[in-house]
Parts: C-alpha cells; structure tokens; sequence
C-alpha cells in the first residue's frame, strides 16, 4: 500500500533567496522559518509548494504550506513535487510536521548551531502513497494533529494552574498560614531561640560578632532599621521581620551574562544584585533586572 521514498525522489529543492533583513514590507508574502510571516514588494514563486526550515534554531523542522504568490527565506528549502510523483501537499505538509522530531534528529549537523543540508534531507525516507490512500489517510492525520493541539492547550492550562497553586502555597507558607495550628499546639516562649524569632536573630547576631573578632569573616555596615509600616503583611506572633543580610554570613557575586543587563517584557532570567542581598533593600524595580540571553554560568551558592 506504500513504499519508503527518500524527499529527492519525491520533491524538487530550490533553497530559499530572501534574509529577513533585507525584507521590505509590501503585498506579497513573505515566508519564514518562524510560525508567522511577513510581507515583502517582490515573489520569487507562484506555485503551490511546502518551505521547510533547514537552518533557524528554534524553528529547525517546521514545514510551511502554501499556494500563491510568495518568496521565501534563506533559511528555507522550497519543495515542490517531481512531475512523475502525484502528490497532495496538505498531506504531505501534516506527514513533514508530524515527523518533524525524528527528521530533525535523523538530518541535522552542526554542535552550537544545528542545521539540515540538502543531502541529507533528501536521503531521509517518508512514506509514499497513491493519491486515494493520500487523501484518505490526511484526513486521520488532520484529526490526529487536533488532539494533539488541543492535549497541548491543556497542557499549558495545567502548567499555568500548577503554577499559581504553588504561588499559592508560598505565599500561605511566609505569612505563616501553615503552620497556625503547630503554633496554636506550641505557645510562643519568650526568650527561646527555637520558638521565639527574636531570640534567634539575637543569638545569630551574637554568633556572628564571634566570628568578626576571629576575623573570619567581615565587619558589615549596620543595616537600616526594618519599616513595618512597608511589610506586605502582618507576621504571626514570635516572627520577626528582618534584613536577609542579618542571617547570611557573606554574599558572592555570579557569574557574568553574555549580553548588556536589560528589562526586556517577557524574559525567563531574573537578577539580583549582590548589594540588594547584603543591604536587604529588595526593591523589584531597582534589583530585578532581566536579559534576552541565558547566563553563561550563574552562581548557585
């Protein structure tokens, strides 16, 4: 019922002319390696045809359809079917994306930066079928491609729940929501490191002028005074507010980024600087500072 082909006997390639900074916004589409496109004043095509990304990190794999009037990037192979190959491109678009993670494993080369050449493209073999076995089997495969979407959706709606329970969690647990019925069980003892936060940061502040005049660590500036007129909230009895720089013996640098530090809507990467940790001052608009760049090593002391 189907035979393994390898692409060249069953595509023509034609690499792709266009880079995207070169593009200049006109009528005609302009195709990228990325999920959405752009526009451009010229087309180099007009024909039905499938782009595949062959050289765009993130984007590796990903097949495009189209039909019409459009260029494409440089980063692309533009395919279009042998004259002696009958073949549906809405298929064969879904089968690309299907096995999007296995051609990509199976084609690419490359350490920092992975690409696909055309040679090995084409060698990678996909199933060929007559044309009633084609549209037969596209339509399984577009009802296959929507579970797929929508387990996905779901996916995200899980992280995202599972995430703010956590939040949930940990905003209970700093304001002392769970531990309310060990503390009803426990009465607070005035004077006693173990129950009482005071005593504690008493007895830190002891231990730590100890190791000052051994000269094993550091003289720190005195830090200013708590203002509990700017605490969030109200703290359970026998808690104390206090600087972090108060409990901690020193404080190291991490290591540096690989681009300028900069607020950029959306990143991953948060950063807090080394005097915010030994003054205590945690101001989010002065210290949280983000980066479009993963760190080349963080500290994680």
């Amino acid at each position: 019922m189907a035979e393994w082909v390898p692409i060249s006997e069953l595509f023509d390639f034609q690499k792709g002319t266009l880079q995207s900074s070169k593009c200049t916004p006109g009528q005609y589409t302009f195709i990228t390696a990325a999920e959405e496109w752009k526009t451009h004043t010229h087309f180099s095509h007009d024909c039905e045809a499938l782009i595949f990304a062959m050289a765009a990190s993130g984007s590796l794999g990903r097949t495009h359809y189209f039909k019409g009037k459009f260029i494409s990037s440089d980063l692309c192979f533009i395919l279009t079917p042998k004259e002696n190959r009958k073949l549906i491109l809405k298929f064969y678009h879904r089968v690309f994306n299907f096995l999007r993670e296995d051609i990509v494993k199976k084609t690419s080369t490359g350490t920092a930066k992975l690409s696909i050449n055309q040679t090995n493209l084409g060698n990678y073999r996909l199933p060929y079928f007559e044309i009633k076995h084609q549209e037969k089997f596209g339509k399984k495969l577009a009802c296959i491609s929507e579970i797929k979407n929508s387990m996905v959706c779901i996916n995200a709606e899980d992280a995202d729940i599972l995430m703010r329970l956590r939040q949930a969690i940990l905003k209970d647990a700093i304001e002392g929501k769970l531990t309310a019925k060990w503390r009803e069980e426990h009465l607070v003892r005035k004077g006693d490191s173990e129950y009482d936060a005071a005593a504690l940061l008493e007895q830190i502040k002891v231990e730590k002028q100890k190791l000052i005049a051994k000269g094993e660590i550091k003289k720190e500036k005195p830090l200013p005074l708590v203002n509990l007129d700017e605490m969030p909230f109200q703290l359970p009895e026998g808690w104390v507010w206090c600087h972090l720089g108060e409990l901690i013996r020193y404080a190291e640098a991490g290591k540096s980024f690989l681009c300028k530090e900069k607020e950029a809507k959306g990143s991953s990467w948060g950063v807090i600087k080394t005097s915010a940790i030994t003054s205590g001052q945690f101001l989010e608009s002065e210290n949280k500072l983000f980066t479009d760049n993963q760190p080349s090593d963080v500290s994680k002391k």
